[in-house]
């Protein structure tokens, strides 16, 4: 009994003490045990955030790793293609080199061909064109000196003197065309020329044309007779 009367003298002695340590005590636990809803509420939030970032993180990781293996076997891919391509443009290149080559060789042939038996047979080809174009060597009537069509333009006029002679040429066929080439003077019969050197051309369609020299030094006449072609 004694002992029960102590207690509440204690606890009346010392109530706002006591009173003060029970309501921290109740706030302690309310704060601890018995959070708001709204705290609560945060709580689950911020561990639902968590998981979610975890998972999106694993997810993530994931990603990239996947990603990294497309992007090494397209590297690979990439490097197998450009090989190829190396592999066939050497292959090509050689062989348009070895073309070039045969067409070189050919082309080579080709002009040997050509031009050997040109060089071998230039004389007789040189005869032959002169002979389809209807020009002839011909040869000066008194001095015997042939007369080549290239060489019209070296011939010179000889003054022996000053005296003219007349000078007609008779040809066949009839009406042939007769022109003297180193003056100017259109030729008729009897044109009377200064005594010298002259070369005359006689030509008529479907006939070969000649180149004659003749040397004026008198009353001179000459026949030309033209071959057919």
């Amino acid at each position: 009994m004694e002992f029960i009367l102590l207690i509440l003298n204690f606890i009346f002695d010392n109530a706002i003490e006591l009173i003060i340590c029970i309501a921290v005590f109740i706030f302690v636990l309310r704060f601890k045990y018995m959070a708001p809803p709204e705290i609560s509420q945060i709580a689950k939030l911020n561990s639902e955030s968590g998981q979610e970032k975890k998972k999106l993180t694993d997810e993530l990781s994931k990603k990239q790793q996947e990603l990294g293996n497309k992007t090494g076997e397209l590297k690979k891919k990439l490097k197998e293609h450009n090989d190829v391509y190396q592999k066939k443009k050497k292959e090509l290149e050689k062989e348009v080199a070895q073309e070039r080559r045969i067409g070189y060789r050919q082309a080579s042939k080709f002009w040997l061909i050509i031009f050997v038996p040109v060089i071998l047979f230039y004389d007789q080809i040189k005869s032959l064109s002169k002979d389809y174009m209807g020009i002839e060597k011909s040869e000066c009537v008194e001095t015997n000196i042939p007369v080549e069509s290239s060489k019209i333009s070296e011939v010179k006029q000889t003054n022996q003197s000053k005296q003219h002679y007349p000078f007609t040429v008779n040809t066949i066929p009839l009406n042939s065309n007769i022109k003297i080439m180193n003056i100017k003077e259109i030729y008729q019969p009897g044109i009377k020329l200064l005594a010298g050197q002259y070369v005359i051309k006689v030509s008529h369609s479907n006939y070969r044309s000649i180149y004659q020299c003749v040397i004026i030094n008198d009353n001179t006449q000459i026949s030309v007779k033209l071959e057919k072609r």
